[in-house]
C-alpha cells in the first residue's frame, strides 16, 4: 500500500500558521501562495508540492461540513495511510458524512475513492496493525534462527576439538 505524506516544508509550520496558508488557497494563485510562503514563514517548495497538498486540503475540506472536529490534510493523510486519528474526530460522523457524499451527483472517481478511503478507515487501520504485528514476529524469528545457527556453529567447532565425542 503507497505511504502517503504532507509535503515536507509544510509538516513545520504551525496550526495557526497552516490556518494562515489554508486561507490563501481561494484568493491566491499557487505562485502567489510560493511567495508567501517564502517571505512569511521561509518555507521553500515547489509548485506541485503545493498542487498536492491543496488537493489533500480540498479532499479534508469536503467532510468538514458537518464534523465537529475539523479534518485537515495532515488527519486526512493518516486515515488513508490506516494510522491512528485524534478520538476527538468522531468516525461515526465520517461514515455519515461520507455516505452522503456518495450521493451527490458529479462526484468525480477520485472523489469515490476518498470515501472509500474513509468508510474503510477502521478495517485498514486493523490491517495496518495486524501488519506490523506479523513483521515484529517474522524479526523475531529471524533473531531466533541466527542464535539457533551460532550455536549449531559452537556445537559443530566444539565436536570437531574433541575427536571421538
Amino acid at each position: 500500500m503507497r505511504k502517503y505524506t504532507l509535503p515536507a516544508p509544510l509538516q513545520k509550520l504551525t496550526a495557526p500558521q497552516l490556518a494562515e496558508v489554508h486561507s490563501w488557497f481561494g484568493r491566491q494563485t499557487y505562485d502567489q501562495m510560493l511567495v508567501g510562503l517564502s517571505e512569511r514563514f521561509a518555507v521553500s517548495m515547489s509548485r506541485s508540492q503545493l498542487a498536492r497538498y491543496f488537493k489533500r486540503f480540498a479532499e479534508a475540506h469536503l467532510f468538514n461540513g458537518t464534523l465537529q472536529e475539523a479534518l485537515t490534510p495532515a488527519h486526512l493523510v493518516a486515515i488513508k495511510n490506516g494510522e491512528p486519528i485524534p478520538d476527538a474526530i468522531s468516525r461515526e460522523e465520517m461514515k455519515q458524512k461520507g455516505l452522503r457524499l456518495i450521493r451527490r451527483p458529479g462526484l468525480t472517481v477520485a472523489g469515490l475513492k476518498l470515501v472509500a478511503d474513509v468508510l474503510t478507515y477502521e478495517e485498514r487501520a486493523a490491517m495496518k496493525q495486524r501488519e506490523q504485528e506479523i513483521a515484529r514476529f517474522h524479526e523475531d524469528n529471524r533473531a531466533r534462527f541466527h542464535e539457533f545457527r551460532e550455536r549449531l556453529e559452537q556445537f559443530k567447532k566444539l565436536k570437531q576439538q574433541k575427536p571421538g565425542a
